[in-house]
């Protein structure tokens, strides 16, 4: 992933009306912008004008030209934001299952593109992810922490519940516990530097 300076995006933006109408002036261009349209449309909030799409804008240029330059301004918004990333434990509370359920659900290729590059690496899985539903649908992770924040609750012992999962990864990862291991660790890989930053959050968090 490459970091995105300002003078960057204000060059994409000045580019993107010259993109546009050498895409529009041709069949296989306006092939494409159906893909782009399609993909903004699945991965853009719930609540943006993105999602609500009609391929009769494909008929009349100044609607497609309008609706597209939005998209690409989404896009570019998208490449600048800082991204988030989630724990299996920390999906596991925002899906309402267990994070055996999340670890088979990337096993079956249900998180697009993600899965496990080495056996006791902790997994992080971006909030822009696609995760595919039993009906079939693409939804962004960031999709379903929105609905989780707005519609779900969860107690107190839950949490610890999901927080624990993950403080025993950690223990059992590096043998033993935090301030016996990772925490006076010289010469730390940027692996451990990482795990350390979460594992001290989780203990952290536990004693809230």
């Amino acid at each position: 992933m490459f970091a995105i300076k300002a003078k960057e995006k204000i060059n994409s933006s000045k580019y993107a009306d010259t993109m546009l109408n050498s895409l529009m002036n041709t069949p296989d261009g306006i092939d494409t912008l159906k893909i782009i349209t399609n993909y903004v449309a699945k991965t853009s909030s719930k609540k943006s004008e993105l999602r609500t799409i009609d391929e009769k804008i494909f008929e009349n240029s100044k609607l497609i030209k309008n609706y597209l330059k939005k998209a690409i301004d989404y896009m570019i918004e998208v490449a600048l934001e800082s991204e988030k990333t989630y724990s299996t434990g920390e999906l596991a509370k925002y899906f309402g299952v267990s994070i055996t359920a999340i670890n088979k659900w990337v096993k079956e290729g249900r998180f697009a593109d993600v899965e496990r590059s080495e056996k006791n690496k902790q997994l992080r899985i971006s909030e822009n992810t696609l995760w595919k539903s039993n009906k079939g649908e693409l939804i962004p992770i960031r999709e379903i922490v929105e609905i989780y924040g707005e519609d779900i609750e969860i107690s107190k012992n839950e949490e610890i519940i999901y927080i624990m999962e993950d403080i025993k990864f950690f223990e059992k990862k590096y043998g033993g516990i935090f301030k016996e291991t990772l925490e006076h660790k010289e010469n730390k890989s940027s692996v451990e530097e990482a795990d350390a930053r979460e594992w001290l959050y989780l203990v952290k968090k536990i004693k809230q």
